[in-house]
C-alpha cells in the first residue's frame, strides 16, 4: 500500500467529498482532481474561465519618481482576447493561474517613456515585458483576481480586485463579477512598479 502524506491544511470530509476548510479549496489529487467537480457547496473547482468587459487602459501615466511619462503598447486586449481558462497551480489547491509568455521568451508589451505630459515627445527610454500572468485566488470567504504584465523584475498591473461570496459561504465560483480597484500610478524607482489600466470587471465561471 503505498504511502499517505498529511499537510498542514485543515481538510473537511463530506461524504465522499473533499474540501479545504475554510477555503474550500479542492487538495489536487493526482493529475484528475478528482472531487473539485463534485458537490458545488463543498468544492471548488479544478479550473475557472474569466471574461473581462469594460477595462480602460491608461494613457500617458506619470511617473512618480522622476516625473517623466510612459505608456504601455501592447497588442494584447483582455477585453476581447478571452475568455481565458485558468488552472489550479497544484502547489497551492486555492490558487488557479494562466500565463501569455514567460519569463525570457518574447516580449509581448513595452513601457514607452515620453518626455511630456501629453506623450507627444518620445524619450530614450523603454521596458520590455514578456509575461501576461492571470491569478484567481480563494482566501477564506473572498476570491482575488489579478491580472499583470511582467519580466520577473518589473510589474504593471492591469486588473487588481476582489469579491466576497454570496453569504460568505459559496465555494463554486464568485456570485458578481470581480471589479478592478486602484488608479493609473507608475513608481520607477530600481524597477518599474504600477498599474496601467481601471475600471470594468471579470467574471468568474466555474470550469471547464
Amino acid at each position: 500500500m503505498g504511502n499517505i502524506q498529511f499537510r498542514n491544511e485543515k481538510i473537511l470530509f463530506v461524504g465522499t467529498k473533499v474540501a479545504m476548510d475554510p477555503a474550500c479549496c479542492c487538495p489536487e489529487i493526482g493529475d484528475d482532481c478528482e472531487f473539485c467537480d463534485n458537490d458545488p457547496s463543498i468544492t471548488t473547482a479544478k479550473k475557472y474561465t474569466i471574461l473581462a468587459s469594460g477595462i480602460t487602459t491608461c494613457e500617458c501615466v506619470e511617473d512618480t519618481t522622476f516625473f517623466d511619462f510612459w505608456e504601455l503598447d501592447t497588442a494584447i486586449d483582455i477585453n476581447t482576447d478571452g475568455p481565458f481558462v485558468l488552472t489550479q497551480t497544484g502547489a497551492d489547491p486555492c490558487i488557479w493561474a494562466f500565463t501569455i509568455g514567460e519569463v525570457d521568451g518574447d516580449t509581448i508589451a513595452t513601457l514607452v517613456q515620453y518626455e511630456n505630459s501629453d506623450c507627444s515627445t518620445i524619450g530614450t527610454s523603454t521596458v520590455e515585458l514578456t509575461f501576461l500572468r492571470f491569478t484567481l485566488t480563494r482566501k477564506a470567504t473572498e476570491w482575488d483576481l489579478d491580472v499583470a504584465f511582467s519580466n520577473g523584475i518589473d510589474r504593471i498591473t492591469m486588473f487588481s480586485g476582489t469579491v466576497a461570496d454570496a453569504e460568505g459561504n459559496d465555494c463554486r465560483e464568485p456570485s458578481t463579477p470581480i471589479s478592478n480597484t486602484g488608479s493609473c500610478n507608475l513608481n520607477f524607482d530600481i524597477e518599474a512598479v504600477g498599474q496601467f489600466a481601471t475600471g470594468g470587471s471579470f467574471t468568474i465561471t466555474a470550469g471547464p
